[in-house]
């Protein structure tokens, strides 16, 4: 799971989350797991 940051705002994205999204709306069972890590923001 990643993070776009813009300059105004962050919001949930990337490539995986929006592959998981197409393959729910074809009518699979999708589960995501993810973790948070300690790097640094930037």
């Amino acid at each position: 799971m990643f993070w776009d940051v813009f300059p105004t705002h962050s919001k949930i994205g990337g490539a995986p989350l929006n592959l998981a999204n197409r393959l729910q709306l074809m009518g699979n069972d999708v589960t995501i797991i993810s973790a948070i890590g300690e790097g640094e923001l930037k």
